[in-house]
């Protein structure tokens, strides 16, 4: 089950489980606070279904939901902060939940803020054999394998493609804290790239571009633009 892997993110960057019970059976519950030291105000509430299906999705957004939200605020581990920014996380086979009901959910603010992370059989096998930590580093070394060969891949096989990277977008997109870290070795001097194949008259228009005075007037402002191109 993806949820699973989805401790791994957790409890591999800066999070803790909290134990708390409730009464559907069906359900699968990971509730997840951020560890003193990281110094954050977040919860997540992490949920699959066994033998998931659409039935259990509508009960979900309709009835399980709300309880939940009910049962972990009876937790005294849990404090105030819970109430108001806790998300929902929900990992759910694509085969048993529909377009619209990953909607309904996504669009339903009510006691938690949810994202749903839906997944082929395929995807999550093959995320799996990674055999990673998925600590925020490995996961931005996974998304960053092939200096972006495997992102372009991707994105022009993306209707046919399902593989581990498929899905692990899917984490970042879904999990707010997974986030992309910029590798500087990688990032491009944007200003020479846009200047490399500009005109000597051309290179002059652009930096006059760039330093116009805002409080010139319209007359001044060509009268000054002519003096370069003349």
């Amino acid at each position: 089950m993806l949820i699973n892997l989805i401790d791994k993110v957790f409890l591999n960057n800066g999070y803790e489980a909290v134990s708390f019970e409730h009464n559907y059976g069906e359900l699968i519950t990971r509730l997840f606070k951020p560890q003193v030291a990281e110094k954050k105000a977040e919860y997540y509430l992490v949920v699959e279904c066994k033998e998931a299906t659409s039935q259990h999705a509508e009960k979900l957004l309709v009835e399980w939901a709300d309880g939940l939200h009910l049962k972990v605020r009876e937790n005294p581990i849990v404090d105030r902060i819970f109430s108001k920014n806790c998300t929902m996380i929900i990992c759910w086979p694509e085969l048993a939940i529909t377009s619209k009901q990953v909607f309904q959910l996504e669009e339903d603010r009510y006691n938690f803020k949810k994202n749903v992370i839906s997944y082929s059989s395929e995807e999550l096998s093959d995320l799996k054999e990674k055999n990673s930590d998925f600590t925020l580093v490995q996961l931005n070394e996974l998304v960053g394998q092939g200096d972006g060969a495997y992102f372009q891949r991707f994105k022009e096989k993306s209707a046919e493609l399902e593989n581990y990277y498929s899905l692990l977008l899917k984490i970042f997109i879904k999990i707010p804290f997974v986030t992309y870290l910029h590798d500087p070795k990688r990032l491009f001097d944007l200003d020479s790239s846009l200047t490399a194949n500009l005109s000597k008259n051309e290179l002059v228009l652009y930096e006059f571009s760039l330093g116009i005075d805002e409080n010139l007037d319209d007359e001044e402002l060509m009268s000054e633009f002519l003096k370069r191109v003349i």
